[in-house]
C-alpha cells in the first residue's frame, strides 16, 4: 500500500483495501476500504443501492481486520458517491485506545 497525498488532511491517507462493516440504526453495509487514516476512511459499498439507505452526517459504527487485529470505531458519514464505485467517506469521531493502536501499528507497516 502506498501514502496518498493531500496537503489539506489532518492524518496521512493510505492506500489499503480491508474488508468492512458499517453498523447504523438496525443495519449493516458491507463493503471495503480504499484509503484509510488514523482519522477516517473512504469505503466502497459492495452492494450498489446501499448509497440510498445511509446519508450525510449519519453516526455510524464501522469494523475491518487488519494484520493488527480488528478496528472498531464510530464514525460520521462525510460524503456519498451516489454513481459507480458508490463510496463513503467516514470521519472517526472515536476510536478506543486499542483500536487506535492497532491501527497506527498498521498503517505504519502500509508506508
Amino acid at each position: 500500500a502506498e501514502k496518498l497525498d493531500s496537503d489539506r488532511r489532518l492524518h496521512p491517507r493510505y492506500d489499503a483495501e480491508n474488508h468492512c462493516h458499517i453498523a447504523y440504526g438496525n443495519r449493516i453495509l458491507v463493503g471495503h476500504t480504499n484509503d484509510l487514516s488514523i482519522g477516517g476512511a473512504r469505503v466502497t459499498l459492495d452492494n450498489p443501492d446501499s448509497h440510498n439507505v445511509i446519508n450525510i452526517g449519519t453516526p455510524c459504527t464501522v469494523n475491518f481486520d487488519t494484520s493488527n487485529g480488528v478496528v472498531e470505531a464510530r464514525c460520521t458519514v462525510l460524503r456519498i458517491t451516489n454513481e459507480h464505485p458508490f463510496e463513503i467517506a467516514l470521519f472517526f469521531t472515536t476510536l478506543e485506545q486499542a483500536s487506535r493502536s492497532r491501527l497506527e501499528a498498521y498503517l505504519k507497516n502500509q508506508s
